[in-house]
């Protein structure tokens, strides 16, 4: 295990240097290597390879791998690339291990409840996706569908600012949980028509909203079932991250693509939330901390100290662009909002999710939970607050949801017999 992580280090660290700095060194990707903090990461991503699970017998062990793949391992490679600060890449670090220690050393039993047959539940979510998407179509939201996900930025905001506010926490719902949801358990149900209309609702969330998350989704949730469910997981897993990385390169190269697929995954997908979270760090290092004032648990007790919201904050501090929602994941928003603290705050949080979902497998199979709820926690951990997931990302309906129904293959069986 150590080897194949020193290995992505390095590979993501030659990706960094041939592609990142001399394209977008602009954007704030330089070269400025510090060796010794090179060594110094390369000692770390061992440490910490040694320390991670060596098999996949719970979510979480999967969910710590893809915690310390990204963003994690692709911080490293700036830490030495530009001689970040210390202080920060150590307070991630700490941040992991309480999460890594709380998932060793907890066990948590699973809260039971009333039991909804998964044929009902998929015949809900279905109807309450397409229930959305019939209300967005009445608002006029054929006028901004589009399909393209070049022109995604075109229509985004208009299409949103076609809607009611609420819609802002209900189009997450349906696009990352209900459809994919659907997807999954009409896929274990042998349900052809049900996958497709989950699969139909997806895109049309697409094109109504022009969130290309929503076109994902469904591929991402049947990617990582299939990998959770491999005997060679955590080789699928670090292969294809790896795999991802060097196609990116070719592409850049070769340019197939115009480098849009460098742009998307090794840009976007994998240096961004890296760079965004040490923007934050150097931020708030010297700038009053928020302390959750924008939230609705201080109650409005609490003054915001900026005229802008955080994200477009640091997109005016470091892309002089107040326009630009540098949004990202747990590690540097748990920063922004109360320092170290904030961000062991967070780790402890997450823990709980990891070791709820663990209690969960006594009603689901591992793979079903690894799925189901990918894209949530792909949002905590690269482009969102954490308790902006929870709520808006459909982390705490995800987590809800699985206490309601079984997908435990004997009751699956069941079922199909009593339909």
């Amino acid at each position: 295990m150590g080897i194949r992580y020193i290995v992505g280090y390095l590979v993501l660290l030659y990706g960094y240097y041939v592609y990142l700095v001399p394209a977008w060194d602009y954007y704030g990707f330089l070269w400025r290597p510090d060796w010794a903090k090179v060594i110094e990461a390369i000692v770390w991503v061992t440490i910490i390879s040694w320390r991670l699970p060596l098999s996949i017998r719970r979510p979480s062990d999967f969910y710590l791998h893809l915690q310390f793949l990204i963003p994690i391992l692709p911080m490293l490679v700036m830490y030495g690339a530009m001689g970040l600060p210390r202080t920060y890449m150590y307070a991630v670090l700490l941040s992991f291990g309480v999460i890594l220690g709380m998932v060793k050393t907890i066990r948590l039993k699973p809260v039971r409840t009333f039991k909804i047959p998964p044929q009902d539940l998929l015949s809900f979510l279905l109807f309450l996706g397409y229930v959305l998407v019939i209300s967005i179509i009445s608002q006029g939201g054929w006028h901004y569908f589009n399909l393209n996900p070049a022109k995604v930025y075109t229509f985004r905001e208009t299409a949103a600012s076609n809607l009611p506010s609420v819609y802002g926490y209900l189009n997450p719902w349906v696009s990352k949980v209900f459809f994919p949801f659907s997807l999954l358990l009409a896929i274990l149900m042998k349900k052809k028509v049900q996958a497709f209309l989950a699969f139909t609702g997806s895109i049309l969330m697409f094109g109504l909203t022009s969130h290309k998350g929503a076109l994902f989704y469904p591929f991402i949730v049947l990617l990582f079932y299939w990998i959770a469910g491999r005997k060679n997981s955590l080789m699928l897993l670090s292969g294809g991250y790896y795999f991802a990385v060097l196609l990116s390169l070719f592409d850049y190269w070769a340019n197939i693509f115009q480098g849009w697929i460098a742009t998307l995954i090794l840009r976007r997908a994998i240096f961004i939330p890296a760079l965004l979270n040490f923007y934050y760090y150097d931020f708030f290092s010297h700038h009053h901390f928020v302390y959750w004032a924008q939230s609705k648990i201080t109650f409005g007790k609490l003054s915001y100290p900026y005229h802008l919201d955080i994200p477009h904050l640091i997109g005016q501090h470091y892309f002089a662009n107040p326009a630009n929602g540098a949004n990202t994941g747990w590690l540097g928003s748990g920063y922004a909002n109360a320092g170290i603290i904030g961000m062991v705050i967070y780790a402890i949080v997450i823990g709980g999710i990891f070791l709820l979902l663990d209690a969960y497998t006594v009603f689901h199979d591992q793979r079903v939970l690894i799925a189901i709820f990918v894209a949530p926690l792909l949002a905590v951990m690269l482009s969102s607050d954490l308790l902006t997931a929870l709520l808006t990302h459909g982390a705490l309906i995800g987590l809800v949801l699985l206490a309601f129904f079984r997908t435990r293959h004997s009751t699956l069986r069941e079922r199909q017999q009593q339909v």
